[in-house]
């Protein structure tokens, strides 16, 4: 008898102990996977009838949120969401937002209020504005989340995907930029101040490692950039690193780089000058005096930009300098390594409306494109086709023909720092460059180079039409330094005069001057070399083949 009651006392004990276990722990006894249904029309995350089954979110609970369910089939705002779990004390296992959105819809999830305390992943099919952050209480994937807040990583690895950014980053833990790659980084028109990705704001509080396994990891100047608090940047063979300077500002960084291969870019950021947006005129540098470790060949694509490897570098052999880029690598020896050319050629009219490159690139156009815009951006434009409006901009060149030769466009600007470089090897028309216009010639600045091929020497007081200008509409400003009549040198010797009303009255003519031409004593250079925004090209072969940006 004694030892039925002692059983029943234990089997009640059990009861009791069971019973107290779970109303102690009653956010987590009853975990489940919610749906959202908005049922009780609060917008209230923490509201029981907005889920199914019905019941507030509790710890291990994993949540899904439908953009079908939140913006029905049509959409005229954002949809706005109040996280008002407890964040303190309940932790999810995940949230997955998914689903269709109506056809041309376009505004985003916002999601206010508390932030997300997490075991598991936070993922979207698209971006998700999160206003406030998360906390990290395991590894965890964090997918098209986009926060004003702070990431809180721990001592966790979390991964980041997409768009994924946040404006703060706090911990110990290694932050894995995912194999989406996100190339919005850095750049465009500011304030002049670099930028960096995917932490926007401070990164002061982040001790951690960092891998880019595909997103691009920004490394701007600031003080308080996750880059420079970092105890590692490794850049695996499909990461990228993006070193963004301010505008005119060298960059030094000290920490400690492992390239495993991908890509390195530098570039530095534009500035506003009053309404005008100004690009980089001058090169600057990017000194890496930490540690870098460049284990497998790894690119580097420095736009006005040059970049120096300090003397802690191993593995320097394997640096590469991407093709048509107007930077170079000064490895540890002091030598250089310089960009090849990269050359493209327009033959087809159905390449017209895909003239794309990129800075230092060149191509040659030889059909007639003449609805293209094209803005000759730091590249290279060459060839004898037709184009459309032409914007040669701070370190672009244009340079008609193939060495030399006639090329037409519609309007044609020149921006300070773009550059037409005309070759000349005879008096007939077809052995020295022209540019024929059909609209209006702004010159606004622009550096003319006059290159002499093969020897040539100008019949003495020969006029040659540089840009043959239609209408009677005059031409708008002046070459840098050449007012009306000054006088154009070829490597420091005046060969030329220039004028803004020769030809028929508005033409760009350059005139031989008397007793330099035939009996002057220039000495034709060799390499006919010069030097195109820090890249060295060969004048004399390299020109033939040109590259034009298209904005």
């Amino acid at each position: 008898m004694k030892t039925t009651q002692s059983k029943l006392k234990m089997l009640v004990f059990f009861f009791v102990a069971v019973a107290g276990f779970l109303l102690i722990n009653s956010s987590s006894a009853f975990a489940t996977a919610k749906t959202w249904t908005g049922a009780a029309e609060d917008n209230k995350l923490a509201t029981a009838g907005n889920w199914s089954p019905s019941g507030s979110p509790v710890t291990g609970d994993t949540l899904t949120i439908s953009f079908a369910t939140l913006f029905g089939s049509s959409c005229s705002a954002d949809s706005t969401l109040n996280n008002d779990i407890d964040s303190t004390n309940v932790t999810l296992a995940g949230v997955t937002f998914n689903g269709t959105m109506p056809t041309d819809c376009y505004y985003a999830v916002v999601i206010s209020g508390n932030g997300f305390k997490l075991s598991g992943d936070i993922t979207s099919t698209r971006r998700v504005s999160l206003q406030s952050g998360v906390t990290a209480t395991g590894d965890i994937e964090i997918s098209n989340i986009a926060s004003s807040s702070l990431l809180q990583t721990g001592n966790n690895s979390v991964t980041l995907s997409q768009l994924t950014q946040f404006s703060s980053v706090s911990g110990g833990g290694t932050l894995i930029l995912g194999d989406e790659y996100e190339g919005g980084s850095g750049g465009g028109c500011g304030d002049g101040t670099g930028s960096s990705y995917p932490v926007t704001g401070d990164g002061s509080a982040f001790t951690g490692a960092i891998i880019s396994n595909g997103i691009s990891l920004g490394i701007s100047s600031r003080s308080n950039d996750i880059a420079r608090h970092a105890s590692q940047i490794t850049i695996n063979s499909t990461g990228n690193l993006r070193f963004s300077l301010n505008y005119h500002e060298d960059m030094t960084f000290d920490g400690k780089i492992v390239f495993n291969g991908g890509s390195v870019y530098a570039f530095q950021s534009a500035t506003t000058s009053g309404d005008n947006c100004l690009s980089a005129t001058v090169m600057k540098d990017v000194n890496l005096t930490g540690e870098v470790q460049i284990n497998q060949i790894t690119t580097f694509s420095p736009y006005m930009v040059n970049i120096k490897l300090g003397d802690q570098v191993t593995g320097a052999d394997n640096a590469r300098v991407a093709k048509g880029v107007t930077g170079q690598i000064t490895l540890p020896s002091g030598s250089v390594v310089s960009s090849e050319i990269d050359v493209h050629t327009i033959d087809s009219v159905d390449d017209c409306n895909s003239i794309y490159a990129y800075a230092g690139n060149k191509s040659i156009v030889n059909v007639d494109c003449s609805s293209s815009y094209v803005a000759v951006n730091g590249g290279i434009l060459a060839g004898s086709g037709k184009l459309g409006a032409v914007t040669v901009s701070n370190g672009g060149i244009i340079a008609p023909g193939n060495s030399p030769g006639v090329l037409s466009t519609s309007d044609l600007t020149f921006e300070e720092g773009g550059i037409y470089e005309f070759e000349i090897a005879g008096n007939s028309e077809g052995q020295y460059d022209q540019i024929n216009v059909t609209g209006t010639v702004t010159l606004g600045n622009g550096t003319l180079r006059a290159i002499l091929l093969d020897g040539f020497k100008p019949e003495q007081g020969k006029s040659f039409v540089i840009i043959n200008n239609d209408g009677s509409d005059a031409v708008a400003g002046v070459f840098a330094g050449l007012s009306q009549g000054a006088t154009v040198e070829v490597d420091g010797v005046g060969y030329f005069t220039i004028s803004y009303t020769g030809g028929d009255g508005n033409d760009v003519t350059l005139t031989a001057i008397p007793g330099v031409g035939n009996a002057g004593d220039f000495k034709q250079s060799a390499s006919l070399g010069f030097v195109v925004m820090g890249a060295v090209v060969v004048a004399s072969v390299a020109i033939k083949a040109r590259k034009l940006i298209l904005k």
